[in-house]
């Protein structure tokens, strides 16, 4: 009689969904990582265009006020944390991405797209 109980095999999820991930979505995750590690330990935020192209570099302080004087933003990416308050900055500025290492917002609270360090 073993003294412990056999290991419990996890069944395999299968890896083909049907699901694909469109290769500019994977470019642009793939940049976002970049600025993000570019941004680690200046408390900076990059405001980004459709294209990708930093329309302006700013101190995340300073992230809500400059949001909200901004239009065709798509993306911020920002070294800290996404709080409710730049959640909701991003979202009356129709920001459709925000990516930190970290995120105070859960995804239910928010219309923007809150990408966290795993990118």
């Amino acid at each position: 009689v073993p003294k412990y109980p056999q290991e419990q095999r996890h069944q395999e999820v299968p890896t083909n969904t049907g699901y694909q991930e469109n290769p500019e979505d994977k470019k642009t995750k793939e940049r976002f990582k970049e600025m993000l590690d570019e941004l680690v330990g200046t408390r900076g935020a990059y405001i980004l265009d459709k294209s990708c192209a930093i329309l302006g570099k700013v101190p995340t302080s300073e992230l809500e006020a400059t949001l909200k004087g901004m239009k065709e933003v798509y993306a911020v990416v920002l070294d800290g944390s996404v709080t409710k308050e730049v959640a909701k900055a991003a979202e009356l500025a129709n920001v459709k991405f925000v990516v930190a290492s970290v995120s105070k917002v859960k995804p239910n609270e928010t219309r923007a797209n809150i990408i966290t360090a795993g990118v």
